[in-house]
C-alpha cells in the first residue's frame, strides 16, 4: 500500500492537484482565426498585447499559419506592468524592448495545458529560455502559475496557428547571471560566500551573447542557511573550517573548492524534469558525479545502494526548485551533500528515452508509431539506412506495459539491420552485470537472437528474443541467467511462467572508466519478426541483481513485504 501511495502522490503532483479541485477554466475554440487575428478581434481582453505587437513589429507572424503557443498578457497585466516600470504608456519602450517581450511570450510549438507538468515546459520561447508551469491551491480551488507568478486565466485557447493562455501579469526573461540571482537570495548567503571565496561565483557570472551558437549552461545546487545550521555551520567560516584544508580555497584541489564544484553541472541545463531521466550527471568537481533517484514523488540526490546497505540521499524541494537564470538554472536541496567515495551503482537505462526523441513532442510518449531515420539519433547507429521505429503503446495494449509504455523496434536481422550500437548513459568505473530488457513472443527462430558487445568485447550470453520468461522462482531464474525487471504484482503472470518481459544477463562487464561507453547488438540469425527493447541494466555485481524494480511510470520499487505473491492457478 505504501508504493501504491507514493505512485498516487506522484501522478497527482504531476497533474497539479494534490489536495485541490481543478478549477474550470473557459476553453474557447477559434480554429478558423489566426492568432494575430483573434488578438485584434478581443480588443476588451487582448487591445494592449495586440499594440505592443503592432509596435515591435512582430504581429505579421502571428497573423502567418504555424505552430505556435502564446502566454498573452490581459490588457490589465499590460497596465500593471506599464506602472510597475515607472512608464505612462507603451509609447515609453522601444521597439526592441516590446519586441524581447513578445519573444519570451511565445513558443514555437503547441503546448496545451495537458503538458503543464511540475516543471519546465517542453520547448524554450524565442526568446531562448524556458518557461516553468505549476498548480498551486490558493483560496479553495487549484490555479496555474508560469514561472510561479503569472496566474494563467485561461487555458487552451485555440486558434488556427496555435494555442493562446492569456495570463494575468506580464512575464520577463531573466537578465541576471546563476551567480548574480543567488547572490540576491538572503537566504543563501553562506553558499554565496562560498562561491565568492572560490571563485566559482566569476564562472557562475558568465552570461554568454544572446547570439552565440554555443552557450555553457549551468546547473547549481543550493543549500539555505538553515540547511547549513542543521549541520553545525552558521557561517561562511564554519564551512571554510569544515571544508578548506590547504587554506587557499581557490585552489582546485583544496576540499572546499571540490564540495562547491560538486554542487555544479557544467555546460549542463538541467530542471527537475530532465535530472530524473537519467542516474548520473557529472559534476564540476573532476570525474565526480551525483545520482538520481525519482522515489514516490521525491527527487533524492545520491541516494544509493553498497552492499545491500541504502545511503539515504538528499531531497530536492520541487516546489522551490528550477529558478531560471539568464546562463542556467539552480535547485534548492534540503540536506547537505558532499563528494562521496563512489562505488559502482545501478543504471536503469530506459533505451527509448533519447534527447532527439524528447524535443519531438508531437510523438515523444504519444500512442503512436513512427520512423526515426539513421543520423538522426546521436547515442544511437545501425548498419543500414533502414529505419527503426519508436513505439508508444496506446493503454490496454500488453506493450503498455514496458516502462512509459514506449520501446524502440529494430529489424534486427542478417538481412536487414544486422548491428545497432549504442552509447552509453555516464557510468562509474566497476564491475557490472549487463542485463537486456525485452519484450518476448514464443516464436522459435523467427525473433532476433543476438550477442552483446561492451566496447568492442563480445559477452559470453546469447540473447534470445523468441522464448517467454521461464518458470522458477526469481533465484531459479537468476541461476539461469533471467530475472523479472517490472514491477506490476497485479499481472497473472507475473510470477508464473509465460510473462512477455524479459530480462537477460548478456554478461559480466568491466567498465573501466567513468564515463559514457559502447554496447551493440550483433544478430545471428535472420528471422522476419522485429526486436522490441525496452531498457538495460547495469547492475553492480556485489548488488542484488533482483530487486529494485520499476513499474510502468519508471519508479523504483524495493522488495516489499508482501512479496513473493502466491502462485496463480
Amino acid at each position: 500500500m505504501k508504493t501504491m501511495k507514493y505512485l498516487i502522490l506522484l501522478i497527482l503532483s504531476a497533474l497539479g492537484i494534490i489536495g485541490c479541485v481543478r478549477e474550470e477554466y473557459i476553453i474557447a475554440t477559434s480554429d478558423d482565426v489566426l492568432m494575430g487575428t483573434y488578438f485584434e478581434e478581443q480588443s476588451e481582453t487582448f487591445s494592449s498585447f495586440n499594440e505592443i505587437l503592432e509596435k515591435s513589429g512582430t504581429i505579421s507572424f502571428l497573423k502567418a499559419y504555424g505552430t505556435y503557443t502564446c502566454f498573452a498578457p490581459t490588457n490589465e497585466a499590460i497596465s500593471n506592468y506599464i506602472l510597475d516600470k515607472g512608464k505612462s504608456s507603451l509609447d515609453d519602450f522601444s521597439a526592441d524592448e516590446l519586441k524581447t517581450l513578445v519573444r519570451y511570450h511565445v513558443i514555437i510549438d503547441t503546448i496545451n495545458s495537458t503538458r503543464f507538468t511540475d516543471g519546465k515546459l517542453p520547448t524554450p520561447t524565442m526568446y531562448g529560455q524556458y518557461l516553468t508551469a505549476r498548480a498551486y491551491f490558493e483560496e479553495g480551488h487549484s490555479v496555474f502559475k508560469i514561472n510561479k507568478e503569472a496566474e494563467v486565466e485561461n487555458l487552451d485557447i485555440r486558434v488556427a496557428n496555435g494555442i493562446i493562455h492569456s495570463v494575468k501579469s506580464v512575464l520577463e526573461p531573466v537578465v541576471v547571471s546563476t551567480a548574480a540571482l543567488i547572490e540576491s537570495q538572503p537566504e543563501l548567503s553562506i553558499f554565496s560566500e562560498a562561491l565568492k571565496a572560490t571563485g566559482l561565483y566569476d564562472t557562475l557570472d558568465i552570461i554568454p551573447p544572446a547570439d552565440a551558437e554555443d552557450k555553457r549552461w549551468f546547473t547549481v545546487f543550493v543549500h539555505t542557511n538553515q540547511v547549513y545550521q542543521e549541520e553545525g555551520i552558521s557561517s561562511y567560516a564554519d564551512l571554510y573550517d569544515k571544508y578548506c584544508h590547504t587554506g587557499n580555497p581557490k585552489d582546485p584541489a583544496d576540499s572546499l573548492f571540490l564540495y562547491m564544484s560538486y554542487h555544479i553541472l557544467d555546460n549542463s541545463l538541467k530542471y527537475v524534469a530532465d535530472l530524473i531521466t537519467e542516474t548520473a550527471h557529472l559534476t564540476l568537481a573532476p570525474l565526480e558525479v551525483i545520482t538520481m533517484r525519482l522515489k514516490g514523488d521525491s527527487v533524492l540526490i545520491n541516494e544509493d545502494e553498497f552492499r545491500g546497505i541504502i545511503e539515504p540521499g538528499a531531497p530536492i524541494n520541487r516546489l522551490m526548485s528550477d529558478n531560471t537564470t539568464a546562463n542556467g538554472v539552480f535547485h534548492y536541496v534540503e540536506n547537505d551533500f558532499y563528494i562521496k567515495m563512489r562505488y559502482p551503482f545501478p543504471i536503469y537505462w530506459d533505451v527509448a528515452d533519447q534527447p532527439e526523441l524528447r524535443k519531438m513532442v508531437g510523438m515523444w510518449r504519444v500512442p503512436g508509431w513512427f520512423d526515426i531515420q539513421l543520423g538522426q539519433l546521436e547515442n544511437i547507429t545501425w548498419s543500414t539506412d533502414t529505419p527503426i521505429q519508436y513505439v508508444c503503446a496506446p493503454p490496454g495494449d500488453k506493450q503498455a506495459r514496458l516502462i512509459y509504455s514506449d520501446y524502440l523496434q529494430i529489424n534486427l536481422r542478417t538481412a536487414a539491420i544486422n548491428w545497432v550500437e549504442f552509447t552509453t548513459p555516464l557510468i562509474v568505473k566497476g564491475d557490472y552485470n549487463l542485463w537486456v530488457c525485452t519484450r518476448n513472443v514464443y516464436d522459435p527462430d523467427r525473433r532476433p537472437i543476438f550477442l552483446v558487445y561492451f566496447n568492442d568485447e563480445a559477452l559470453p550470453n546469447i540473447v534470445a528474443t523468441d522464448q517467454y520468461l521461464p518458470n522458477g522462482t526469481d533465484e531459479e531464474l537468476l541461476l539461469q541467467g533471467f530475472k523479472r525487471y517490472n514491477f506490476e504484482p497485479a499481472d497473472s503472470t507475473y510470477l508464473s511462467g509465460g510473462n512477455y518481459y524479459v530480462a537477460q544477463l548478456a554478461g559480466k562487464v568491466k567498465v573501466p572508466t567513468t564515463g559514457n561507453h559502447k554496447v551493440k547488438f550483433v544478430v545471428i540469425n535472420n528471422g522476419d519478426k522485429t526486436l522490441w527493447i525496452d531498457m538495460m541494466q547495469f547492475i553492480p555485481s556485489e548488488n542484488n541483481q533482483m530487486w529494485p524494480r520499476i513499474d510502468n511510470q519508471g519508479i523504483l520499487h524495493d522488495k516489499p513485504d508482501w512479496y513473493p505473491l502466491p502462485e496463480t492457478e
